[in-house]
Parts: C-alpha cells; structure tokens; sequence
C-alpha cells in the first residue's frame, strides 16, 4: 500500500488512536481527530483518502459525520470506514447514511487493515 495515501482516523479514545497509529502508519499517512468537529475541520484543511471513524464520539455522533461528510459538496465521494462496538446495530445505519464499509471494534487490528486496502484502492 502507498505510504503516501492520508486517512483520517477520527476517535476520542485516545489508547485505540495510539494502538491503530502503531499498525496504520505501516501503511498510511495517518492523522488523527478526536470527534467528529476537529474530523471536520482537518478535512477542509486537508485531502485525504479515506475516513475512519470509530464509533460515536462524546461531541458527535458517528451517524452524524457521516452525514455531514456525505451532504458536503467536496465529500460525497470520500471513502469512510466505520467501526462500530460489538452488539451495536448502527452498522446498518452508517451504511444507510454513507459509510463504504464497517467492522467491529476489536483490538486485532489486521481485518481493519485489509478493509482499508479494499476500500481505499
């Protein structure tokens, strides 16, 4: 995978964005944002390839972003991926608002990986 590729992980745990900036940044230029307001305002700020965002944050929900990223002029066609908590059904919501795919939260950070390389080719 392209090193060069910039995704933006948006979660306001602060351990997960340590834990997948170890893995991602294997593959990607990553940046991180910890709610969905400062997701939004590093993408008027930036390009990037793809959009994680990891469930709901305390300011904003996940639903909520995805909305406001897909109703966004320049956003509409931005890859986001969205990991959801086990037991969750959001995963069908996200969908339904515009995520291009989801995973459960898990500490295995491979299968996110994999995702991001399907999605973000």
């Amino acid at each position: 995978m392209d090193n060069n590729k910039k995704l933006l992980l948006v979660s306001d745990k602060k351990k997960f964005r340590d834990l997948a900036g170890q893995v991602l940044r294997k593959n990607f230029n990553v940046k991180f944002a910890s709610g969905g307001f400062h997701a939004l305002h590093l993408i008027e700020e930036e390009d990037f390839e793809m959009v994680v965002i990891v469930g709901n944050s305390e300011e904003m929900p996940a639903i909520e972003l995805i909305t406001l990223l897909r109703t966004g002029h320049n956003q509409k066609d931005l890859p986001i991926l969205f990991l959801y908590s086990k037991g969750s059904t959001e995963m069908l919501d996200a969908i339904e608002a515009g995520a291009n795919g989801y995973l459960p939260i898990s500490q295995n950070l491979n299968p996110l990986v994999k995702k991001i390389q399907e999605i973000a080719r």
